[in-house]
């Protein structure tokens, strides 16, 4: 797929001319506001100005928590984070305009085969037919949340955004969505630019990534080697 590349628009602001004393004297009693970046309520964990809420890590607990009903809850906030989360947030970090810039182009995409229930033409797509360990676990549980016939919402992966068509459903009339459960896909990926060594790319984003975390509470769950490793290495596993 060949994306369109979006203008991106900066502001700045400069001044000319006199500033009298009082003036001055307001400038120093205001606070510098621009210390660091702010991060949207619920983020536990950042990294190059990008972060992830407690909300988008819980987003694959209840699923987590089929597969492996034995694990209590800190177990599976660390699997998504590890597993998820923190690949995608590497991607977040290092390619923040890119990922801007595709999710415009993929919400277009989306808009489009929503209103005409068909893809756009030279739009590329993956048919899938499995579990969430046969599609992924970000894709099997947009397509839990989309009727038969319909399009998912856009979600996002490492280094790409991502909606799907959902043809199928594997659920016997009556019964709920389990962990064996299969559907039938077609599944089109946004990604931030073309290549392709975008698995290099990404491991080697993750590795210069410098992770920070957000609420103390969390430190806990995050993997050591991303929060330490460029820490020597007897300092990494206190």
């Amino acid at each position: 797929m060949v994306l369109l590349g979006l203008s991106s628009v900066g502001l700045a602001i400069t001044g000319t001319g006199c500033v009298d004393s009082a003036t001055q004297d307001d400038a120093h009693d205001t606070p510098d506001i621009l210390e660091g970046p702010i991060y949207p309520e619920g983020t536990v964990l950042a990294a190059n100005g990008q972060g992830v809420t407690a909300e988008e890590v819980d987003r694959f607990i209840e699923l987590m928590s089929m597969v492996e009903p034995a694990n209590v809850k800190a177990d599976n906030r660390r699997k998504s984070l590890a597993n998820i989360w923190i690949p995608v947030l590497a991607a977040r970090a290092v390619f923040p305009e890119e990922r801007l810039e595709t999710f415009q182009i993929a919400q277009e995409l989306l808009s489009t085969a929503r209103e005409t229930g068909d893809l756009p033409p030279g739009v590329e797509a993956r048919y899938m037919t499995g579990t969430w360990a046969d599609v992924g676990m970000v894709e099997w549980l947009a397509a839990r949340a989309t009727a038969p016939g319909g399009f998912s919402e856009l979600v996002e992966n490492p280094g790409s955004w991502t909606f799907m068509k959902v043809l199928a459903h594997g659920v016997p009339e009556g019964q709920p969505f389990e962990p064996t459960t299969q559907v039938t896909v077609q599944i089109v990926d946004v990604p931030f630019f073309e290549t392709e060594n975008m698995r290099d790319l990404l491991l080697s984003a993750i590795d210069q990534t410098e992770f920070e975390v957000i609420d103390p509470a969390w430190e806990t769950l995050v993997p050591p080697y991303y929060l330490y490793k460029k820490k020597p290495i007897e300092e990494r596993y206190r």
